[in-house]
């Protein structure tokens, strides 16, 4: 996705009944560097195209096994950096140590600021294509700059909570638990 979240919404058609920008939240699986902790801290990023006039900024976000330090990836995987064809190299369009500052850019650690709504972050510890690691980055720079910020990490669990269904359960629920709990919603809300 290019943009940020609030641009990929207001060029969405309007909806008949107009969304409650107070309650907005954005879920993500394994892509954190769309899930970004910057989304909705900056007032310059709230663009001029679609829906406009409302604020873009979000109220939670809930990230599964999410990648948040590009740079790092690899030498976490105890994989080449170099490697031109690995999947952070995809993204950035070349092999990640020689684009730093893309890398940097498609990282959300590198965004983390005071102003980043509530996370919950829920990363397998058996993870093998994305160190849990990377999630407990995130989770220390958030807790860093004052976010609440909630991690969970499940031991044996594999990338897509693979072989655990008994986790892709709680970790379900436990989404839904935050994301009610984070927009003031109780069993009765839909």
């Amino acid at each position: 996705m290019n943009g940020s979240i609030g641009d990929y919404l207001r060029q969405r058609p309007v909806p008949r009944r107009q969304p409650n920008t107070q309650r907005l939240c954005v879920a993500g699986v394994e892509k954190g560097e769309e899930a970004v902790p910057e989304q909705g801290d900056d007032a310059a990023d709230e663009g001029e195209v679609g829906v406009v006039g409302n604020s873009s900024s979000v109220t939670a976000v809930a990230a599964w096994y999410a990648p948040s330090d590009i740079a790092s990836v690899a030498t976490d995987l105890r994989a080449d950096p170099n490697n031109p064809d690995s999947r952070e190299a995809q993204l950035l369009g070349a092999a990640v140590p020689s684009v730093p500052e893309r890398a940097a850019q498609a990282s959300p650690v590198s965004h983390v600021s005071g102003a980043a709504p509530p996370f919950l972050l829920l990363h397998g510890r058996a993870d093998r294509l994305v160190p849990a690691v990377q999630s407990e980055r995130l989770h220390a720079a958030l807790a860093a700059a004052g976010v609440r910020a909630e991690l969970h990490l499940y031991d044996g669990a594999d990338h897509m909570w693979l072989g655990t269904p008994d986790v892709a359960t709680d970790a379900v629920d436990r989404t839904i638990a935050f994301l009610r709990d984070r927009l003031g919603l109780d069993s009765t809300d839909q």
